[in-house]
């Protein structure tokens, strides 16, 4: 049998595109990696945030810490959503916070252009594929970016506006070169034109224009839908005061990160409720064997066995869990996540989390199963 590297090509632009493809296929374990150590930091810099113990001034240190935490973390998201792969997932998506993300990463490239940002008071939720969306976007911002020059000079609006017929949302990128400076060399002219664009369930109309020219994506609003309901089982909008059981609640707790799973018992703890640990799935399923636990918070991404697995399992041995569970993932909206939820309807919190959002989620299950 040869061996893997025997069948590389020594030609620098197939192993360009090998780069390329390995980077893709890597994304969500990168991406699950990164969110990992960025979780930890976020919930203990949160934590100190609220510690009454500290000082103000060391209390607003943790509220930096997580506000630069919360920034790293966007920017790797949206960097690595540009570079995976997968199928779409259709959902209802609040475009703005994604248009956000996506131009906080193309800061840098954009110092020597007037950015306009332009956002209607009211946008409703649209139907498409949030990863997708962000690789169109990211796109469309560059193709922008590229047509102000090889060191772009010009002025960028950027618009997000419902459009008068009030079934879609557009958002459109209007770019404008000062003299001397035209689009990147090297670069080919995109093709003027109104076309298709099935993964993100839109269209985009491009036009050019001697002094630069336009990108309009139009986007179909979600019919009866508010954009909150993208949100379901993501932990947004958990009742703080959720109604609190009688009884004392048992949360067990099971993630392969020390880390993250130190943090949360504590976090859990300070909040009034008995917090119990597992390193991994097995070690989860012998506490429930022997435990009374009221709810389960476990990881998606374990080795061994995946937070999913940990559910099925645990729901076949005992059934009254089956709505007692959440799952925490730095892929909330990957295709096995989305499927899990629409069969099961447990709530899956995304990673990186605020602390204040655990214990109240965890009490909110408690009490909406009784």
């Amino acid at each position: 049998m040869a061996a893997a590297g025997d069948s590389l090509p020594a030609d620098g632009g197939d192993l360009d595109a090998r780069r390329s493809d390995a980077l893709t296929w890597l994304a969500p374990s990168i991406a699950h990696e990164l969110a990992n150590p960025l979780a930890a930091i976020l919930t203990f810099a949160g934590f100190l945030a609220r510690d009454p113990r500290l000082p103000a001034d060391l209390r607003g240190d943790g509220r930096m810490l997580r506000e630069e935490a919360e920034r790293t973390h966007r920017l790797v998201r949206t960097l690595l959503e540009v570079a995976r792969d997968r199928p779409p997932v259709m959902t209802v998506v609040e475009v703005v916070p994604i248009l956000d993300e996506v131009l906080e990463l193309a800061g840098g490239a954009t110092v020597g252009v007037e950015l306009e940002r332009v956002v209607a008071s009211e946008i409703p939720g649209v139907d498409t594929d949030p990863a997708r969306l962000r690789q169109l976007l990211v796109i469309l911002t560059v193709e922008a970016l590229r047509g102000l020059g090889d060191r772009p000079a010009g002025t960028l609006r950027v618009d997000v506006t419902p459009n008068p017929g009030g079934d879609t949302v557009l958002v459109r990128f209007e770019y404008r070169h000062r003299g001397g400076h035209g689009p990147a060399s090297g670069v080919p002219a995109t093709p003027t034109g109104e076309t298709q664009v099935p993964s993100v369930g839109g269209r985009l109309l491009v036009e050019a224009e001697d002094d630069g020219g336009r990108l309009t994506l139009r986007l179909s609003i979600a019919g009866g839908r508010q954009a909150g309901a993208a949100s379901r089982g993501s932990g947004v909008g958990v009742r703080a005061d959720a109604e609190r059981p009688t009884k004392p609640i048992t949360v067990l707790v099971c993630d392969d990160e020390d880390a993250i799973r130190a943090l949360l018992v504590r976090v859990l703890e300070r909040d009034g409720l008995r917090a119990l640990d597992a390193a991994d799935g097995p070690s989860a399923l012998e506490i429930l064997e022997s435990t009374d636990v009221d709810v389960v918070v476990t990881d998606h991404r374990m080795a061994g066995m995946s937070g999913i697995a940990l559910y099925d399992k645990a729901v076949d041995a005992r059934p009254q869990l089956g709505a007692r569970f959440v799952v925490m993932s730095g892929e909330p909206r990957s295709e096995e996540l989305v499927r899990f939820t629409e069969r099961t309807g447990v709530r899956v919190l995304p990673k990186p989390f605020d602390v204040q959002v655990v214990a109240a989620t965890v009490r909110e299950v408690a009490a909406a199963d009784g």
